[in-house]
């Protein structure tokens, strides 16, 4: 497993105001980019989201969209980058359907998602 947010990644806080002030949390992001065009690739995984779990995201998925604010389940393990930095790297996150076919679109992921790395020759594929 690849630390997820390292230099140069795009992170910001989020501060939530609950109802009469009770409680304020904050909430870190990470701007990815939904990489067009890469259903072809392959791994030794039954699906990108079970290489997703087996390589450090958890043994069950979320229960929710890595998107932030997003309540559908997840149902792709889509091929993500992060955003203006110098790790071209690609990483596999869970997405909903919908937001799984936003292809070239920036998402705003949750500091708690794993960027679990999608190079298989260090991953499923490692000999």
């Amino acid at each position: 497993m690849l630390n997820a947010h390292g230099p140069g990644s795009v992170q910001y806080e989020i501060t939530h105001n609950l109802p009469y002030d009770q409680t304020t949390t904050k909430e870190t992001l990470t701007k990815v980019t939904n990489i067009n065009g890469t259903s072809d690739n392959t791994c030794k995984c039954s699906s990108w989201l079970e290489h997703w779990k087996k390589y450090g995201g958890g043994s069950e998925l979320p229960k929710w969209c890595a998107e932030k604010g997003c309540v559908q389940k997840p149902e792709a393990g889509a091929h993500v980058q992060k955003d203006s930095t110098a790790d071209r790297g690609w990483y596999i996150v869970p997405l909903c359907s919908k937001h799984n076919a936003e292809t070239g679109k920036s998402l705003d992921v949750s500091d708690s998602t794993k960027l679990v790395s999608a190079n298989v020759s260090e991953t499923c594929g490692k000999k």
